[in-house]
């Protein structure tokens, strides 16, 4: 049994990483010929083989919020839909990667300056206690990495990632908050998906929040132990003849 890996154009480094995992753990990939894909990160049609991640890649982030919302998951409140929304509040686009979009709004009067300045949708700031990256595959918590700051001089822009100083720290399997991945297995049910990298915040309310499902995230450092967790989940979906999600008719 052959397999297609097909990676995001944006994650080729990690692309290389999974292939790598893949061919010492017995996987045979090909690029023709297939009898089954793995998609990291892309969009793929309805077909004939069986697809890990088909529906990944879903690029518009404001969509993907509200089918969140629709499924029952903790969310920021979305200007608009929900009632009693409080500033400040976040601008965002509908496509976007890194938060490199965000863009504060302190009062309604900068509303129509955010959208002339390209914004497509506002939600409700959450004071952060915690942010995490929650990776799942089906029902199954793979490992938890909480964003830390560890290079506050470049703090100089919203937004918690690599380049404002943020690095991604692997939890201890015990101090992982349940309710983070509660809402982490939910959503990516919600989504359709098989696996995800979930970016969830715990505000100073104590409420868990899903801010984004990442189909084709990074890997940093030299601690691959998730990602190594979800590759040999890929080769056992291999070895047992690509069973589908249990929620999947």
């Amino acid at each position: 049994m052959s397999v297609r890996l097909i990676v995001a154009d944006a994650s080729h480094k990690t692309g290389r990483i999974l292939a790598d995992l893949l061919r010492e753990s017995g996987v045979r990939l090909t690029t023709s010929g297939e009898d089954a894909v793995i998609s990291y990160g892309v969009r793929m049609p309805e077909g004939r083989l069986p697809t890990l991640n088909a529906k990944s890649g879903m690029s518009d982030k404001y969509e993907q919020l509200r089918t969140l919302l629709k499924a029952g998951v903790r969310v920021p409140p979305l200007y608009g839909e929900a009632a009693n929304i409080q500033f400040p509040l976040l601008a965002r686009k509908r496509q976007h990667r890194a938060g490199k979009d965000l863009m504060p709004v302190f009062q309604p009067e900068e509303i129509p300056w955010r959208l002339a300045a390209g914004a497509q949708f506002f939600v409700q700031y959450v004071p952060v206690a915690d942010e995490y990256r929650v990776w799942v595959y089906r029902k199954s918590h793979l490992g938890t990495y909480e964003k830390t700051m560890v290079r506050p001089a470049e703090y100089k822009k919203i937004g918690r990632n690599y380049k404002n100083g943020f690095a991604f720290r692997l939890v201890d399997s015990d101090r992982v908050p349940r309710g983070a991945v509660d809402e982490a297995v939910k959503s990516v049910a919600a989504l359709g998906l098989d696996f995800a990298a979930v970016d969830i915040l715990r505000g100073k309310d104590g409420q868990f929040y899903v801010l984004e499902l990442n189909t084709a995230p990074g890997v940093e450092g030299p601690n691959r132990q998730v990602i190594q967790g979800l590759v040999r989940k890929w080769t056992n979906w291999v070895k047992e003849g690509y069973p589908r999600r249990a929620n999947v008719a």
